[in-house]
C-alpha cells in the first residue's frame, strides 16, 4: 500500500521539476532578451515554487548585474553557491562581479572554484587571465588566455588578451603571430 501512495508523489515531484525547468527556461530566454521585468516575474515564480532553487538565485544575480547593482548580484551568486557548491556558472559570475567592482583576489579565488568544478570552460579561463593581468601578474595571464584557446581556438577575445600580454611580456614574435591569429578569426 505504500508503494501506491509513493508513485502519485514522485510523478507529483517531476510535474513540479519540470514545470521549475520550464520557468527557469522562460526567464533565461527573458534575460538574454532584455526583458528584464519579464524575467524577475518568472523568477519570482520558481522561487515561490522552490525558494531553494540555486538556478534561481544565479540567474536573479544576473539580473541584478544586468541592472547594475553588483552588492545584490553577489549577494545572489552567493545564496546560489551556498544553495549548490557545484555550480559552475554561479562561481564564474561571482567572479565577473567582483572583478566589475575592482576586488581581484577575491575574483581569482571565485573564478578557480568555478574551474576546479569545470575545467573546460573557456570563457572562465580567459576571465581568470584578465583578473591575474589586471593584478600584475601576466605570466599567469598567458597562461590561462593559452588554456582558453586550447579549449576553444576560435575565441576570439582570448586571442586578443593572450596577444596584448605576450605585447607587454615583450615577446613581440609570439603577439604578433597571436594578433595575425586573432585577424584570420575575424575575417
Amino acid at each position: 500500500m505504500s508503494d501506491k501512495r509513493a508513485a502519485p508523489r514522485t510523478a507529483q515531484k517531476s510535474a513540479l521539476e519540470r514545470s521549475l525547468a520550464a520557468v527557469l527556461l522562460a526567464a533565461e530566454e527573458a534575460l538574454d532578451a532584455g526583458q528584464l521585468d519579464l524575467c524577475e516575474r518568472e523568477l519570482q515564480s520558481a522561487i515561490a515554487s522552490d525558494a531553494r532553487c540555486a538556478e534561481a538565485h544565479y540567474l536573479l544575480g544576473e539580473l541584478a548585474r544586468r541592472r547594475g547593482d553588483l552588492q545584490s548580484a553577489r549577494r545572489q551568486f552567493r545564496k546560489s553557491i551556498d544553495l549548490d557548491a557545484d555550480l559552475a556558472c554561479a562561481h564564474h559570475a561571482l567572479g565577473n562581479s567582483l572583478q566589475d567592482a575592482g576586488e581581484l583576489e577575491p575574483a581569482i579565488s571565485a573564478y578557480r572554484r568555478a574551474l576546479r568544478i569545470s575545467s573546460d570552460a573557456a570563457e572562465v579561463w580567459n576571465d581568470l587571465g584578465t583578473a591575474y593581468f589586471a593584478s600584475g601578474e601576466p605570466v599567469r595571464a598567458a597562461d590561462c588566455y593559452r588554456n582558453a584557446l586550447r579549449l576553444s581556438p576560435a575565441h576570439v577575445v582570448a586571442t586578443s588578451n593572450l596577444a596584448s600580454t605576450l605585447r607587454a611580456l615583450g615577446d613581440v614574435r609570439s603577439a604578433f603571430a597571436a594578433y595575425l591569429r586573432e585577424l584570420k578569426h575575424r575575417l
